[in-house]
């Protein structure tokens, strides 16, 4: 069953219908028996991480990569260092162009303000950095400004100690 789970995954994501199976199998499974242990170990994290960027974009495929936040703090990081394309925190023009397609897609906006409270400082930064770049481009657009309203949001709180996570189910 794993293995055909395995085979099917990438498929299912993107599925009108399917993706909610997903959905619920990243949420619902406590992060110590990980989905992604029970259903074939790192591979489905690294299906996943190589396509996290195309599956932001994609209306169904978004919804999962955001549940991803459910997992554990090493397969979420993948992702967003994927996302961010952090190594070593190097900053090229290519990947600040996807980042700013990124940040006023409608469907890739939910991804990237999640990536908001769950990066690490040094990805946070990177997502700063290229909004702060091109705030005037993101202002234009609704879905550009909520991740703008997402930084703002996060600095705040974070500057006065507050917890930073949203509620689960919150939207810009």
């Amino acid at each position: 069953m794993a293995m055909e789970l395995d085979q099917k995954v990438l498929r299912c994501v993107r599925d009108q219908y399917a993706n909610y199976v997903i959905q619920k199998c990243i949420k619902c499974v406590p992060s110590s028996a990980n989905f992604f242990t029970i259903a074939g170990g790192a591979v489905m994290v690294k299906k996943f991480a190589t396509q996290t960027t195309a599956m932001s974009y994609h209306k169904y495929a978004s919804n999962v990569i955001d549940k991803l936040t459910f997992g554990c703090h090493h397969d979420r990081q993948l992702i967003t260092s994927e996302i961010t394309a952090a190594g070593g925190g190097q900053h090229s023009d290519h990947i600040n162009h996807e980042l700013q397609d990124m940040m006023i897609d409608a469907n890739a906006t939910s991804v990237i303000q999640r990536m908001v409270v769950t990066a690490e400082e040094r990805q946070v930064r990177v997502l700063v950095d290229v909004a702060r770049s091109n705030t005037t481009k993101q202002m234009r657009y609704t879905h550009g400004r909520c991740v703008i309203a997402a930084i703002e949001r996060f600095r705040f709180l974070a500057a006065r100690g507050t917890d930073a996570l949203p509620c689960p189910g919150y939207r810009c």
